[in-house]
């Protein structure tokens, strides 16, 4: 038992009794130190190999995650690459959308080219050989030994020698004439051949453009208009890889950078033809990363759209060439017209070399201020385009020698008629809106004669000297204004705004608005004979008149001279024009409806029916006064002064035409008396000095001054013109002119210098031609001598005598 005690006591978990005889199981006992419990050899194997799992996985684990990370990068840079791009895509379609909405409709705003009438050539023309000199200069023609293609002149002594261009929108035609001379006189036209030629026509000249604000101007020109040799240039000169990149020239940009770091400045760009097309049409000139991003990206888009061909010439269309003024001068086309006088396609090869010159800088290389160093750059261009086997060794030489070549700084093309020019935008912003005038690319056809222009703007600058001379004024302190108008249908024939000849600013023939004086009478009195209440022999009496105001204030009109005396006929009335009998004239048949006739006679205006008015205190400008004496001339029928004949588009397509308009506001009788009356005042009254100062010529016209002689009128009529003109100051203070001392003169200038026919009146049946003594006013019994007044008839007039 002792021995199975023993043994029971080591098992494990051995129960023993607690004092209180409650079982307890013993605790097991602890190993002995370095003692190892016994293994099953299959245990130590699935034990290694557990472990041996767990090391494979953890070795796995670690690789697939090395193995991971680059995907993980990768998709991370494709997330940054989509994030970053995509804003950059949507930006560029936004940009491709604004090149194909620009290109697709109207790309280039084309302003407005405003045409003079062609200058006619025919046997008894009034035309001297200088005055065809300078015409043919101002339409660009090139002086030549032996003239050979359109546009060369050649003159000796009173002959000239052309080839004139044609214009195909105006219907005129391209021919060699011989033109001969007399004095002022062309007295014999051929053609090439010697045949005579009946009436030759040169092509329109170009007065002047209708700009935007930003004054940008260009003349658009298709392919077969670029000489081939151009594109040759631009593309040796500005862009090499023209033809095989895609918008942007990584090795030229990089090629430029490089030459700019050696030379430690600007001395080459790195921009290609197409990106220098984006800067000039969509972008500013600003130098930042943002306007240089967006270049390079619309050049790409650009190339995408359009073939080579096609954007080189939008460039030659587009590049900025100059500033003439407010106008920036843009495309080859224009800028050859304006540097040369000469059309595109008629350039030589040292014209073209400078303007491709002028491509890298228009103000640093301009030819008519820095003329040495446009002629150095040039010759640079020749160099290169030698080097590139444009053109040959022999043509460099030849181009090299020669001058610039540069026509003097004209104003006759390109906006020398700034009046003539005002009126015609006057009258084409009543059927057309601003933004077509200055982007659709109409041509204008105009009224305007040139060579009568220029005459009347030489000839009103002597007289007005000698005004001033004669006066006793100071030097260039007096001002004056003209309108000329075609009596039979009211065209613009020359309009001067001020004695700065071709100056654009204040435009006194068309805004200047200043009392017309006595000019007003000859419309008070065909009031008075329109109301059948008077006629040429009425009496008025000529004495002093107070007339009382509404406001009950007196006004008491007086004669210029203070004299006075008693009743006057209406003939001699308006001749000598006094005023009092005037007045009482017009208070009799009423101011209103001496309103009225002024209107009638195309007057728009708001006009007050003052007394005063009966005086002339209405304000009218001298285009308008002008207006007021076609209606006498047309003998009542009244014409609106007109400046455009025709308006086509780009096309050659016509749009609208001017035609004549008449509408009678007068009879033709009484519009003929008061004619006939204005002729007596060029004779006898108070314009009577006309007769030395036009010998010979037939004239009508009356004299108008204003309080304190502060304007000085003159309204006259010929056969051939009907022309309006005042003299006065800019600040309205007095002159001390008469009408007679003043305008008369300078109005007597232009008609010798226009040669204009005499007055032609042929009077109506209906009237008498009876005699009268003009000094006493009293009707004779005999006709000869005597002055005719003619007459209505009645059965009080059946003594008179008529001298018909």
């Amino acid at each position: 038992m002792a021995s199975g005690s023993k043994k029971t006591s080591r098992k494990k978990g051995v129960t023993k009794r607690n004092r209180t005889g409650v079982k307890k199981r013993a605790a097991p006992k602890k190993k002995a130190a370095g003692r190892a419990k016994k293994t099953p050899k299959k245990s130590v194997k699935k034990a290694r190999r557990k472990k041996t799992a767990r090391k494979g996985r953890s070795r796995r684990s670690t690789s697939a995650a090395t193995r991971r990370w680059p995907k993980r990068l990768l998709k991370l840079a494709v997330v940054l690459v989509l994030v970053v791009s995509l804003p950059i895509v949507i930006y560029g379609f936004i940009l491709d959308a604004r090149i194909k909405d620009r290109f697709a409709s109207q790309p280039w705003k084309q302003p407005a080219r405003v045409f003079a009438r062609p200058l006619e050539l025919y046997v008894g023309a009034s035309l001297s050989s200088g005055e065809l000199e300078r015409h043919v200069l101002e339409l660009g023609y090139a002086r030549a030994r032996q003239p050979e293609r359109p546009g060369d002149f050649a003159r000796a002594q009173n002959h000239l020698r052309l080839i004139s261009r044609g214009n195909s929108l105006a219907g005129v035609p391209s021919q060699a004439l011989d033109v001969y001379f007399s004095g002022n006189t062309l007295v014999e036209l051929t053609d090439g051949n010697g045949a005579p030629v009946p009436l030759a026509t040169l092509e329109p000249q170009m007065i002047g453009s209708i700009l935007a604000r930003s004054g940008e101007d260009r003349m658009v020109v298709g392919a077969d208009a670029v000489p081939h040799l151009l594109k040759q240039a631009l593309i040796a000169v500005e862009d090499r890889r023209f033809s095989t990149h895609h918008g942007l020239d990584f090795k030229g940009i990089a090629r430029a950078a490089f030459a700019n770091i050696r030379a430690g400045r600007v001395t080459q760009g790195g921009s290609t033809i197409t990106q220098q097309l984006i800067k000039g049409h969509f972008l500013s000139n600003e130098q930042t990363w943002k306007r240089k991003f967006k270049e390079a990206l619309m050049a790409i888009s650009l190339d995408a759209r359009m073939y080579k061909d096609e954007i080189l010439l939008a460039y030659i269309n587009e590049i900025y060439l100059g500033q003439d003024g407010r106008r920036a001068i843009h495309g080859f086309d224009l800028a050859s017209r304006f540097y040369f006088s000469r059309r595109l396609d008629e350039l030589d090869v040292h014209q073209i070399a400078t303007l491709t010159g002028m491509v890298r800088g228009p103000s640093q290389y301009n030819p008519r201020r820095y003329p040495q160093a446009a002629l150095e750059r040039r010759n640079q261009v020749i160099g290169i385009l030698e080097q590139q086997d444009v053109i040959s060794a022999e043509a460099a030489a030849v181009a090299r020698d020669q001058p610039l070549g540069i026509t003097r700084d004209r104003t006759g093309n390109f906006g020398g008629y700034p009046t003539v020019l005002s009126m015609v935008k006057q009258q084409l912003l009543r059927d057309y809106k601003q933004e077509d005038l200055t982007s659709v690319g109409l041509s204008v056809f105009t009224t305007l004669d040139v060579i009568a222009q220029q005459r009347v703007e030489q000839h009103m600058s002597q007289a007005l000297e000698q005004v001033e001379r004669d006066s006793g004024a100071a030097s260039e302190s007096l001002q004056t204004a003209a309108a000329v108008l075609a009596p039979d249908t009211g065209e613009l024939i020359a309009l001067v705004g001020g004695r700065q000849i071709g100056f654009d600013g204040f435009n006194r023939a068309l805004e200047m608005r200043r009392p017309i004086g006595s000019l007003i009478k000859p419309f008070v009195y065909l009031t008075a004979l329109e109301s059948g209440r008077y006629d040429l022999d009425s009496m008025i009496s000529n004495a002093p008149l107070d007339v009382e105001l509404e406001n009950g204030q007196i006004w008491s009109p007086r004669n210029f001279d203070d004299l006075y005396g008693g009743d006057v006929p209406v003939f001699k009335a308006l001749s000598q024009s006094f005023n009092t009998p005037a007045v009482r004239a017009g208070l009799d048949v009423g101011v209103d409806n001496v309103v009225e006739t002024l209107r009638s006679m195309g007057i728009t205006r708001d006009i007050d029916a003052f007394p005063s008015l009966l005086l002339g205190s209405v304000e009218l400008s001298p285009l308008e006064v002008a207006q007021l004496y076609l209606g006498l001339a047309g003998r009542g029928f009244v014409t609106p002064p007109r400046v455009v004949r025709t308006v086509k588009d780009a096309a050659g397509n016509e749009l609208k035409s001017y035609p004549l308009e008449v509408q009678q506001a007068a009879s033709a009788d009484s519009a003929y008396q008061i004619v006939h009356t204005l002729r007596l005042a060029a004779t006898q009254g108070t314009a009577r000095s006309l007769a030395y100062r036009l010998p010979g010529i037939t004239v009508a016209g009356k004299t108008g001054s204003t309080n304190d002689f502060r304007d000085s009128w003159f309204a006259g009529l010929t056969q051939s013109a009907v022309a309006v003109v005042w003299v006065g100051r800019d600040d309205n203070a007095p002159t001390g002119l008469t009408g007679s001392r003043g305008a008369l003169p300078v109005w007597a200038s232009i008609m010798r210098a226009l040669n204009s026919s005499p007055l032609l009146q042929y009077a109506p049946e209906s009237l008498l031609q009876a005699p009268f003594d003009y000094a006493s006013g009293e009707a004779l019994p005999y006709c000869d001598p005597a002055v005719l007044i003619p007459l209505r008839p009645n059965v009080d007039r059946q003594s008179i005598v008529d001298c018909r």
